[in-house]
């Protein structure tokens, strides 16, 4: 495009002058991008606590067209919520990814409505925080479809319709157990005994003696098996010793762990879990959490979303659509993308 500038030339020595017409090239003016930005809030328990690290590696590995602004706050302080506030406020700041924490996310559910500012927390585990607010998702792994794929398999592949189930005396165990629960009752079995057990259960040999004593003249084909890493030797043994792991039996796991300490027990070959390819390599969860996460955003600001309550609708029709590493926005979306694996001769072996 050529520009036309007109130019005039004064001659003072003659008082004379002329106009001329001087061709130039028209030069547009700069893009202006519009400075859309991701607030992060990553909470911690302690301050040796690793988990706001790792999850901020996933964030920065997956970020590419997007300004993040970060912030590390403990779990139960002011500064939550007056860094939610802070961002929130900011109408460069479509989405915020956070906090970490079930606890910390109730604190900011009444914000994300009030701000209506879509906040996606990457790890916290209670499953019901998408409903304290229309605002905030939870990022869901496997943990609880696991509980999902372990029933359909056991009942629609296996034919097993009656189970035990011996979880942890706490949240995340009742959690775990309800999931369970509400698939085994919609497929038409039934739990028909429920152990709960705490670390001193285990290291004084109660867990072992209370199984023994009460398993012994029940019928069942299924023991689903919760725990946590560090106290999966103590609670493998104590269920095997107990002799609940009968002829027959399938032992359904959340962990791969309690599998891998029951393979080498003579008698012990039923054993299954259910998780994503990627888990079975063991590569980290949190920093996949915090890839995808970012990811989320980066797929909606892809397809011209570029305000808050667009985001929001993005996110409300996408929530049963698996996302990257097989995580979703709602456990459904996870469930066909865990497979049910075992272990033979020390080999992790698909199944279903």
């Amino acid at each position: 495009m050529i520009r036309k500038t007109l130019v005039l030339i004064v001659w003072l020595t003659t008082s004379c002058m002329w106009w001329y017409e001087r061709e130039v090239p028209y030069v547009p003016p700069p893009k202006v991008e519009i400075p859309i930005k991701i607030g992060v809030i990553l909470t911690y328990n302690e301050t040796s606590d690793s988990l706001p690290q790792i999850v901020y590696d996933g964030i920065i590995a997956a970020t590419n067209n997007v300004r993040i602004e970060h912030h590390i706050v403990p779990l139960d302080s002011i500064e939550l919520v007056h860094t939610y506030v802070e961002l929130a406020t900011d109408v460069n700041t479509i989405a915020i990814l956070g906090p970490l924490h079930s606890k910390a996310c109730k604190w900011i559910s009444s914000l994300s409505q009030t701000y209506e500012l879509p906040t996606i927390t990457p790890t916290a585990v209670d499953p019901r925080i998408p409903t304290l607010s229309p605002y905030l998702y939870k990022l869901y792994r496997s943990t609880w479809a696991q509980m999902v794929k372990l029933a359909e398999y056991a009942i629609l592949t296996r034919d097993i319709h009656k189970f035990v189930a011996i979880i942890p005396a706490d949240r995340y165990g009742e959690l775990l157990l309800e999931t369970f629960r509400q698939t085994v009752d919609t497929l038409g079995g039934e739990i028909v005994k429920i152990f709960r057990y705490d670390t001193k259960m285990l290291e004084d040999g109660s867990l072992k003696a209370i199984l023994y004593y009460e398993l012994e003249d029940l019928t069942y084909e299924g023991i689903l098996i919760v725990g946590y890493v560090s106290i999966m030797r103590p609670l493998a043994y104590a269920v095997w010793g107990s002799g609940a792991i009968k002829h027959g039996v399938t032992v359904l796991s959340n962990n791969v762990w309690i599998v891998r300490e029951l393979r080498d027990i003579p008698g012990v070959d039923n054993t299954i879990f259910a998780a994503l390819p990627w888990e079975v390599e063991n590569k980290n969860p949190f920093w996949i959490t915090g890839y995808t996460a970012v990811q989320i955003i980066e797929d909606a600001l892809q397809s011209g979303i570029s305000t808050r309550g667009k985001l929001k609708e993005w996110l409300d029709i996408h929530t049963d659509e698996p996302l990257p590493y097989g995580l979703g926005l709602s456990m459904q979306a996870v469930v066909p993308q865990l497979h049910i694996y075992t272990l033979r001769e020390g080999q992790i072996v698909k199944l279903w």
